[in-house]
């Protein structure tokens, strides 16, 4: 409770996607994502018959390095 974490993903244009928690890089996984498809963000939450699910999102960026025009 009152607790929270700051959660980064950075997906580069070669697939390298790199994780940080808080400010700080956790890993680094080459080929993470195919460069040949298109991709979506979404947040999402798992419970079972005995967990809730509850997540408290107050923001969301997604910015792309992109010619959307195409």
């Amino acid at each position: 409770a009152a607790e929270w974490d700051v959660l980064r993903i950075e997906i580069m244009a070669d697939g390298r996607a790199d994780w940080y928690i808080n400010g700080v890089l956790e890993q680094t996984k080459d080929g993470a994502v195919s460069t040949s498809v298109l991709q979506a963000c979404y947040v999402g939450a798992w419970g079972t018959t005995t967990t809730a699910a509850s997540v408290d999102l107050d923001y969301l960026l997604v910015q792309a390095n992109r010619d959307w025009t195409r």
